[in-house]
C-alpha cells in the first residue's frame, strides 16, 4: 500500500503535462475563425469574375477579327456576320460557354456591335462591343 501511495504522488507532481487546454484550443478556433473570415469573401465570385475576363477577351478577338474585314471590304463592315469572322481568314475564336450573339451594323457599315453572354450563366451581366473603325468599346450591362 505504501508504494502505491508513493507512486501516485509521484505520477501527480510531474510537470510535463500533455494536451493542451481549453483557453489554448479556443484561441486556435478564433484564429481560424478569423482567418477565414478574411480569405472567403476573396474567393466569393472568382468564377464570375474569370467568365468577365474571357467575355472582354473574346470581344477585344472579335473586335481585332472586325478590323481584319473592314480592312479587306474597304473600310466597311457591310456583309459581316459572326460565320464569316469564326473563318481562318479572319481567326474569331470564342471561349466554351461563350456566345456572342449576331453582329448588328449600323449606318452604311460604318459601325458595328457585338454582345457577348455567358450560355453556363455565370453573370448577371451582357457585355457589348461597339466599333466604328477607330476602336472597339465593351459595355457591361444587365442581362435581358
Amino acid at each position: 500500500m505504501n508504494n502505491f501511495v508513493v507512486e501516485r504522488r509521484r505520477l501527480c507532481d510531474r510537470t510535463d503535462h500533455r494536451g493542451f487546454t481549453l483557453i489554448e484550443l479556443m484561441m486556435v478556433i478564433m484564429i481560424v475563425g478569423i482567418l477565414a473570415a478574411i480569405a472567403i469573401p476573396g474567393f466569393l465570385g472568382q468564377q464570375e469574375r474569370a467568365w468577365e475576363a474571357t467575355a472582354r477577351s473574346d470581344l477585344r478577338n472579335a473586335a481585332t477579327a472586325a478590323e481584319l474585314f473592314a480592312n479587306a471590304h474597304e473600310g466597311s463592315y457591310s456583309g459581316m456576320d459572326l460565320a464569316t469572322l469564326r473563318t481562318s481568314t479572319y481567326g474569331l475564336q470564342v471561349s466554351p460557354n461563350n456566345a456572342l450573339d449576331p453582329v448588328s451594323i449600323t449606318g452604311p457599315g460604318t459601325s458595328y456591335s457585338i454582345t457577348c453572354r455567358n450560355s453556363a450563366g455565370f453573370s448577371s451581366h451582357t457585355f457589348t462591343l461597339t466599333g466604328d473603325g477607330s476602336r472597339g468599346t465593351i459595355i457591361t450591362g444587365p442581362n435581358p
